[in-house]
């Protein structure tokens, strides 16, 4: 997690960090950007959310949420999901009831399974 934290200490726009509760257990998200549109970005795996730090300050038009993954090393819950069912999608929709508003979603392997 220190490695984690110097990365974001290197972030090269401002953000806002949250935690959301899914059914799966709490759910740390980066928030920033300023546009109307919303953007989620999911990791890969044995990854988390720092793997965006290249990509956010071409993206800032949009409002950003960067997802850690549940069950990789970042700050969300350390259970890991079935992926032989439908946990991840429901994993998708309870983070995203705190939105309440359509999204793009880009994914990065893990993320974009």
């Amino acid at each position: 997690m220190s490695y984690y934290d110097d990365i974001l200490k290197r972030w090269p726009i401002p953000y806002k960090s949250r935690m959301v509760e899914t059914r799966y257990g709490d759910t740390h998200i980066l928030e920033m950007g300023d546009g109307e549109e919303l953007l989620v970005l999911l990791h890969g795996s044995t990854s988390n959310s720092s793997m965006w730090i290249g990509e956010v300050s071409y993206l800032k038009k949009y409002k950003i949420l960067a997802i850690d993954i549940p069950g990789e090393p970042n700050r969300s819950t350390e259970e890991r999901f079935d992926l032989e069912d439908d946990s991840f999608s429901l994993w998708v929709e309870d983070c995203m009831k705190h939105y309440d508003k359509p999204f793009h979603l880009v994914g990065n392997s893990l993320g974009a399974g």
